[in-house]
């Protein structure tokens, strides 16, 4: 969460949009289809606001339902292509990646932080007939080398009374000011921030 996110009033939000969007977040490979009140305990709500919330959703397009468990549509994709659609981020790495892709006959992903995992937002597939590996919106577990790194930085920033709400948060990468925990490499088949690699 960037320091703006954590000046907003609370005043200034509409609670009930976060709630809605966990309810879409309880939803997961592990957890597909949901009843309301599997719902409502990974989103911590009442059974009886995760019944609305799942409503809703059916109602806008984004959640189906058999009448007694509820799944989401492909309808929640625009969602995520509307990051893609926006962010600069994958637009600029992408001739980049292609050319390393390209020299490496590699695939490469580009990946972002969120929280303690990592988010691939840009992938160049390697010149070959069969690519493996992870996709663009797939998450994986940041390295634990790497969580540790931003944990270590947390601290200090805690310990300076930087954090203004007194709750656990990341720090905003731009201002970093260079400084970067030194991350072991990867073993194989692990995902790396990349962010965190370039030197």
């Amino acid at each position: 969460m960037s320091q703006a996110a954590r000046d907003i009033d609370r005043k200034d939000l509409i609670e009930g949009l976060g709630k809605g969007l966990r309810v879409i977040e309880a939803f997961d490979d592990d957890h597909p289809r949901l009843t309301p009140s599997e719902a409502a305990e990974r989103a911590g709500l009442t059974r009886t606001a995760a019944r609305r919330y799942l409503l809703s959703l059916m109602h806008f397009g984004y959640a189906d339902s058999d009448g007694k468990h509820f799944w989401l549509t492909p309808r929640v994709l625009r969602l995520g292509q509307s990051y893609l659609g926006a962010a600069r981020l994958p637009r600029l790495v992408q001739p980049f990646i292609q050319r390393v892709s390209m020299q490496s006959g590699e695939t490469v992903n580009v990946s972002v932080l969120d929280g303690h995992e990592v988010v691939y937002v840009a992938r160049s597939n390697a010149p070959r007939f069969v690519s493996i590996g992870y996709h663009v919106v797939v998450r994986a577990p940041a390295p634990l080398e790497l969580v540790r790194g931003i944990e270590a930085r947390e601290g200090r920033l805690l310990r300076r009374g930087r954090n203004v709400e007194g709750a656990p948060y990341l720090p905003d990468r731009r201002h970093d000011r260079g400084r970067r925990e030194r991350v072991a490499d990867p073993q194989p088949g692990e995902p790396v921030d990349l962010r965190e690699r370039a030197q």
